[in-house]
Parts: structure tokens; sequence; C-alpha cells
């Protein structure tokens, strides 16, 4: 694609200009959809009284004017976005039960019967395996050096034995895993309510000089700043900023009132 930009020029006059769009929740109904997180309601509320917070900002200034009159002109301008969202979603974590290998409770909509992958054998043309099996306390059964467990014992269960438990995975999700924090959903316990921020700071400054009434040239530099961050879970998050840079300049020679020299150059990127 090919796209033209069009930067306007400085005079023998100052002028300036400045704009303001916002949106919010303060000018928002509240969505039919939207679940409650523990900031927003309190306990046993499925339904949060208020718009989720939102803010949406754009705004910025320019200003035009001379360096040296009918000579050098100069044009600065500036435009800000300002961006942040709950995302609101919705995702099934970790229990601190099934943490510690008890899935007796786990929601119906993920419940089925687990099965010890170390008791795996054939049968005819087809292979089986055993389904875990807790006494009548409700504690698993001990495992063997193979890791398996005496089926003739207890009655089947969703309870992993401790020795099948790895302490080192079971460590990292109690310390990163997200903490369930909603009810209002058998399938879904956790919902997401810190912000998804988007901000960017855009930049951009022309100098026009004429040498006479034959030959005019301009310089233009172009820069925009984004950072974005998108929040996964409690604590955890994706992320990351970048700059884009445009910049060009343009000599006109005017060799008559029908014959004309524009040469143009420019360059657009990221800076490393």
């Amino acid at each position: 694609g090919v796209m033209n930009m069009v930067s306007k020029s400085g005079g023998n006059r100052f002028h300036g200009s400045a704009f303001e769009f916002v949106r919010n929740d303060a000018f928002d109904a509240r969505n039919t959809f939207d679940v409650c997180t523990p900031a927003r309601c309190a306990p046993g509320q499925l339904v949060p009284d208020e718009p989720a917070p939102f803010r949406q900002n754009q705004f910025g200034a320019s200003l035009t004017g001379p360096i040296f009159k009918n000579r050098t002109f100069f044009s600065v301008g500036y435009d800000g976005w300002r961006y942040s969202q709950p995302g609101l979603g919705l995702s099934y974590v970790p229990t601190a039960a099934e943490l510690a290998g008890d899935f007796t409770n786990t929601s119906a909509s993920f419940r089925r019967q687990i099965y010890n992958p170390y008791s795996t054998r054939a049968s005819g043309s087809t292979f089986v395996r055993d389904p875990f099996r807790c006494d009548a306390a409700g504690n698993p059964l001990p495992v063997d050096a193979q890791n398996r467990q005496n089926q003739g014992l207890g009655t089947p269960c969703n309870k992993l034995p401790p020795a099948l438990i790895n302490p080192a995975m079971q460590s990292f999700f109690r310390t990163y895993a997200a903490t369930p924090n909603f009810t209002g959903d058998p399938s879904n316990n956790f919902v997401q309510g810190r912000p998804t921020t988007n901000d960017s700071n855009g930049y951009q400054f022309r100098v026009d000089h004429s040498f006479g009434g034959n030959d005019n040239v301009f310089f233009r530099y172009t820069q925009q700043n984004v950072t974005v961050l998108s929040p996964i879970g409690e604590n955890g998050s994706t992320g990351g900023s970048g700059k884009g840079r445009n910049y060009g300049g343009v000599w006109t020679h005017t060799f008559s009132p029908n014959f004309i020299l524009d040469v143009r150059a420019g360059y657009a990127g990221r800076p490393g």
C-alpha cells in the first residue's frame, strides 16, 4: 500500500489549537453481562451496581508560527492516548484442594474420574488403567514401588496419593496461580478484574525555509511511543513498548511557471 501524509507548515503569524476526546464509565450504562470482582462487590453479590472502570482519553495540541519572518517557519504538535479497561474475562483456576491433590469437588464441567497412569496395562487389543482409590475415611491409598494402588481395597476416588504429586510443580502453582475469586458460575471461579492499558505519545515538528522565490525546503520528524499491558491472573501480565519514527524532507526548485523540480526523501521504521 501507499500512504500519503500531509503535514501543516507554519506562517508569519502564530496559531495554536488543542483538543480532547474523552470516554469513561461516567457516560456508560452497566454491561448486561458484567460480573462481580472482589474490589467492586460485596461478598455474595453477583451483579455489580456500577459499570466497570473505563478510561479513554485522546488529547493534543499544535502550534505554528515564524522563526524568521517571510523566510523560516515552524510547526509542532503533540497527541496523547490513554486507555484503561478491565477485561472481565472468566476462567477456571486451581483451588487449594486441587493443588493438594483432591479433585472431589472440582466443577462438574471439568470433573472426570482420574486414573493412575502407572496402572496402564494391555487388555486384549486395548489398554486399561485403574482409578485412584481411597479408604473409608476418604484418604488416598498409598502406592507401591511401581506407583500402583491395591485395587482390592477402598473405593474409587479423585484424590492423588501424596507420593505422586510433584512438589516443585505444586509449589510453583501455589506461588503463581491465581486464587479463585468468583462463585457465580459453576464452570468458572476466577474473573479478571485488572485493567488492560494502552498508552501512547506522539510528537511532530516541521521546519520550512525559503531561499528565495525559486527554492523552498522543509524537514518533518514524527515519533510515536506506545506502551501496552495485558494482565494475566492476579500478578502476571504480557506487554511491551515500542517507538515508531517517520521523517522526511522536500526540496522544490522552480525553473519556470510550468517547469518544477520536486525532490523528496523519507524514512519510516522502528529503532532497535
